[in-house]
């Protein structure tokens, strides 16, 4: 009798257990049909990756909301359109604006809704037509564009760089090298001959200056001369003139 009333209980629990996980489930159904909500459809024009069916809509970070459904936009397939649903109690205005964020750090994000004046009137979402709001860039979305452009870039300069460090490329800095080092093992072999050289410089250097002194000294002595001996005999010439002069007149 122990083992069939164990069972017994066992069926027992296992029957309550799942008609209150039935109750539960329709307790959130007719609760979700009883709230009123408002439609809208936001208009991307960039990716929505991580966005999807059952994702939150927020309004300012709390929930009000969920996405219905993601299509592309039938004038222009790089733009997405995406059905979303938000309680109807929730004020969003004509100025209201909508973005992505992330959700969670596995990639996936939320609608949100930001903004919207007390003076602006309410946009009726209607769920025949609902009305369009443009989405604004996020920071994400713009992290996610400039994350690519920078990674393309990445890849530019790593091409380039393996360009750089080809086999030819390698072989001529090699050489390079190696001629470099060749001519500063010569210029150290040749330092002795280099600085007997730059003496002989120097030397010829204080000769030639010791030169000029002298001739400098000559020509002093030169004019001196000229002017000792060339001035008396000028002085000559020019009595013997004055003496002259009234005989040929």
């Amino acid at each position: 009798m122990e083992p069939k009333a164990h069972h017994v209980i066992i069926g027992f629990f296992t029957l309550a257990a799942v008609s209150a996980a039935l109750l539960f489930a329709l307790w959130l159904g007719k609760s979700s049909t009883d709230t009123n909500w408002a439609y809208y459809r936001i208009g991307f024009d960039h990716p929505v990756g991580g966005l999807a069916k059952g994702n939150p809509v927020l309004y300012t970070g709390v929930p009000v909301g969920d996405v219905l459904d993601l299509t592309l936009a039938p004038d222009n397939p790089a733009h997405v359109r995406v059905l979303v649903r938000v309680n109807q109690d929730i004020p969003v205005r004509e100025n209201t604006r909508a973005g992505l964020v992330l959700a969670n750090i596995t990639g996936s994000m939320s609608i949100q809704f930001t903004g919207g004046t007390p003076d602006s009137p309410i946009l009726e979402g209607h769920k025949d037509n609902p009305p369009l709001i443009a989405a604004e860039p996020s920071a994400f979305s713009n992290l996610l564009t400039n994350g690519e452009a920078m990674l393309g870039k990445a890849e530019q300069l790593l091409e380039s760089a393996n360009q750089l460090m080809s086999e030819n490329n390698l072989s001529n800095i090699a050489e390079i090298l190696e001629n470099t080092r060749q001519a500063s093992e010569s210029l150290l072999a040749s330092r002795d001959e280099l600085e007997a050289l730059m003496a002989q410089f120097d030397a010829a250097g204080i000769r030639a200056e010791e030169a000029a002194i002298k001739v400098s000294a000559a020509a002093d002595r030169s004019r001196e001369v000229l002017d000792e001996r060339v001035e008396p005999v000028l002085l000559a010439m020019s009595r013997a003139l004055t003496t002259l002069q009234p005989t040929l007149d």
